[in-house]
């Protein structure tokens, strides 16, 4: 896919529209994002995208003369109604969805400083965008932002500046490409002047943590700012996916390319339901508990011995999530074709397994050995179950010793408020049907519930390949 993000001065004036869009023809982009766009041009600049093959057009509507942007695909998207707050100044903000690719586009053109008082606008507008990517990156979403985010503005009468957002994002996990592939330096997009000779990189992109699976190309085109078509250079912007370096497809059309990108994956059933919640909502079940740990650790079906009365094994799980500060331990639901469950009752042999590893986890050192942990606990633990310890001969004691140590590599002082029991519940919904409430007993287990629409010819789930 690539992404082409231009800020076209003024919206093509001093009668350089005609060359703008021969460059967007010559480049051949499938994502367009104009800012410094104006709608007194509007139907003629459409007009001309169209026969592009720009059929998805969407502008922020900015006031007559005022500078939006301009948001045109040749491929699937829909506009978004906002779930939160944007800027005073909404006419410089755009959002867009892309459902083939499940991702989210934010066209920006970053007010300038103003007066004293007048300024507010400005502050306004930064402090949303640092909101939303604070709010993208706990949810797990795939976004990019792109536009003019205006950092070569010198901002004396705000407490906030476009340079400090934009850094604070890419502390927090998000990606600068052109950081990335130019290895430091400086590469300016923008002149003020004929008289500037040194420019700034006032044309940026940001790309959100949870597309780090893509590769991704990023580079200044300047032939168009050299030749006086606008004052700023282009970004173009290319996401592949996978180590083949295919461009990113559809799901609907990676049958047809199934030489070139792993095949797409579909299951059913509570284990696909389990895996796919584990693989897409893992971060941001570690959020509702304050971790906004970019990177979990994920356990899919841990498993440390059934067994039978009177056995030492500990039993299975349907999956643990690490993060930066919290460990989930999750018991799996799923409600099938069926209606969604208004009471879940969590049985006996459930809790005392989850128990016994929490008890594991609280008195397990870094650097433990099994043998060595047998002989210095497990009269206490024989005494607090009624059951003995793993062997350390056993398969899974060695299995349990060495997610042990992983834990406590990285939860260094783990306490019992850290650990949390949860019932993971993925339920598949339907347009006809509403959604219930779902209480827990006993209520020591938290509730993470996850929706899934159910497929149109049957409720198979498309599972995520690994990465």
């Amino acid at each position: 896919m690539r992404i082409m993000s231009w800020n076209i001065r003024d919206g093509g004036a001093c009668g350089k529209i005609e060359e703008v869009l021969e460059s967007i023809s010559k480049h051949n982009p499938d994502v367009l994002v104009l800012t410094e766009y104006v709608s007194n041009r509007r139907e003629m600049l459409e007009t001309s995208l169209r026969s592009l093959g720009f059929f998805n057009i969407f502008t922020s509507d900015p006031p007559r003369l005022a500078h939006g942007v301009l948001v045109a695909s040749k491929l699937r998207c829909k506009d978004i109604i906002y779930d939160y707050e944007p800027p005073k100044q909404e006419y410089r903000w755009k959002e867009v969805f892309f459902p083939d690719f499940e991702f989210r586009l934010l066209a920006v053109s970053v007010p300038e400083p103003g007066e004293p008082g007048r300024d507010l606008t400005r502050r306004h507008f930064l402090q949303r965008l640092s909101d939303y990517c604070d709010f993208r990156r706990m949810v797990n979403d795939r976004v990019v932002i792109t536009g003019d985010f205006a950092t070569d503005a010198v901002d004396h009468y705000s407490e906030i500046d476009t340079k400090d957002i934009f850094h604070r994002a890419v502390e927090m996990g998000w990606r600068d490409p052109w950081q990335e592939q130019s290895k430091g330096g400086f590469e300016p997009s923008h002149y003020i002047s004929a008289d500037d000779c040194v420019g700034t990189r006032r044309d940026r992109t940001l790309v959100s943590p949870r597309m780090c699976r893509f590769g991704m190309d990023y580079r200044y085109l300047h032939l168009e700012r050299e030749m006086g078509i606008s004052d700023h250079s282009i970004q173009m912007l290319e996401l592949r996916m996978g180590d083949s370096g295919s461009t990113v497809q559809s799901p609907h059309s990676r049958s047809m390319h199934s030489a070139h990108t792993h095949p797409q994956m579909l299951g059913y059933g509570k284990s696909a339901a389990l895996y796919w919640a584990l693989a897409e909502k893992a971060c941001d079940m570690l959020s509702k508990y304050g971790d906004h740990c970019k990177r979990p650790v994920v356990w899919f079906n841990p498993s440390f011995a059934l067994g039978g009365k009177g056995s030492n094994a500990v039993g299975y799980f349907d999956g643990i999530v690490m993060g930066d500060s919290k460990l989930l331990i999750l018991k799996g639901e799923w409600n099938g074709v069926g209606p969604v469950y208004e009471e879940v009752n969590i049985d006996t042999k459930t809790l005392e397994r989850h128990e016994i590893f929490r008890w594991y986890v609280l008195n397990w050192k870094l650097g433990y050995s099994w043998d060595y942990f047998v002989r210095d606990m497990g009269e206490e633990y024989t005494h607090h179950f009624d059951k003995k310890m793993p062997s350390p001969d056993r398969i899974m004691a060695r299995k349990l010793e060495r997610m042990l140590n992983r834990i406590h590599s990285q939860l260094e002082n783990i306490q019992d408020d850290d650990i949390v029991d949860a019932l993971l519940y993925v339920v598949w919904i339907r347009e006809d049907e509403g959604l219930p409430d779902t209480k827990i007993f006993p209520d020591t287990f938290e509730l993470l519930r996850y929706e899934y629409p159910a497929d149109e010819e049957g409720p198979y789930i498309e599972l995520p390949m690994p990465r």
